[in-house]
């Protein structure tokens, strides 16, 4: 754990606002997070005022000055929140509060040229295929397959009855970058991959893990060939994710959703739950629960055959 005033005097460019009628200039952080995952003691990262007012932790690193009555703010300059999420974390990392994933692993040889970190834990009845690799502290449950030539990176917690498929990458780095004095950095992770039971991950599927907080898979959902899931993304129960669909960071995804092949969509959106992503869709918007919609501007499915017939019958006459 660290002070807060430790913070201040690394980044002098944050200014810290707290109530008129609270010290905590000596609090100690515990770490960051997500605003809807941060704990009390965490920072929470915030994109806008709705956000502050559902973080629960006692600090909120914003971008943008909004005075609410019971919220103490850590507010960067404007266009540098990306920024200071990557130099927080990083600063969490130096400080070991926070776990440095590029740090290099020691691995011993399993058989069928396989081979693992430190402190794996296998359950009961599980398979690791031929060259698999697997990092640090990582959890595998009962009755789970790890195909061969499998990468999952170290933190990675993975439940009873999986099925992950040949080439897939569990725990991959994030991609996660931002402009530091004019220049592209990235930062790798603070958190990791948390696949529930019964999911199938199918062959050569990337799934990023966390910047802040875990991407999170909830049970019985499946993904297809080649779909890349980024960092931070919650999945929830029962969901159909198809060949060659990108997911950018952030997105939740309730249950029952259904994202048809080579869908892509958007960051830090949310698909309500039973709802259904077409072929091909481009989303940039949040999707209610139960909507079904396609093509390139995310509209409705019926909106978008509507206004494809009218064109038809416009280029016959």
């Amino acid at each position: 754990m660290i002070e807060l005033a430790e913070i201040e005097r690394e980044f002098p460019d944050l200014t810290v606002i707290t109530s008129p009628d609270e010290n905590r200039a000596s609090e100690k952080i515990t770490g960051i997070s997500w605003w809807n995952r941060a704990q009390m003691t965490e920072i929470g990262v915030a994109y806008n005022k709705s956000q502050i007012e559902q973080c629960r932790s006692h600090f909120i690193l914003c971008e943008y000055r909004m005075m609410l009555s019971d919220s103490n703010l850590i507010m960067c300059p404007k266009n540098t929140l990306f920024r200071y999420i990557g130099l927080l974390g990083k600063f969490f990392v130096s400080k070991g509060i926070s776990r440095d994933y590029n740090r290099p692993i020691i691995y011993h040889e399993l058989s069928n040229g396989s081979r693992c970190g430190e402190r794996l834990s296998v359950g009961v009845n599980s398979y690791i295929g031929a060259n698999v690799t697997i990092g640090d502290d990582v959890v595998i449950g009962d009755n789970t397959v790890i195909e061969s030539g499998t990468v999952i990176n170290s933190g990675a917690v993975i439940g009873n009855e999986v099925i992950i498929r040949s080439g897939s990458v569990i725990g991959a780095s994030s991609f996660y970058h931002y402009v530091d004095n004019g220049r592209q950095s990235y930062f790798a992770g603070i958190a990791g991959v948390r696949i529930h039971d019964g999911v199938l991950v199918s062959a050569n599927t990337v799934i990023e893990r966390g910047v802040l907080s875990d991407t999170e898979i909830g049970c019985n959902t499946v993904i297809g060939h080649q779909v890349c899931l980024g960092h931070d993304c919650y999945v929830g129960e029962n969901v159909c994710i198809v060949s060659q669909s990108g997911i950018s960071g952030g997105v939740v995804i309730e249950d029952g959703v259904t994202i048809c092949g080579q869908a892509g969509i958007a960051n830090n959106l949310r698909i309500g739950s039973g709802a259904i992503v077409k072929g091909k869709g481009m989303v940039t918007r949040d999707v209610a629960s139960g909507e079904v919609i396609s093509g390139k501007y995310t509209m409705r499915q019926n909106d978008e055959l509507r206004i494809l017939a009218m064109l038809k019958r416009m280029i016959r006459r």
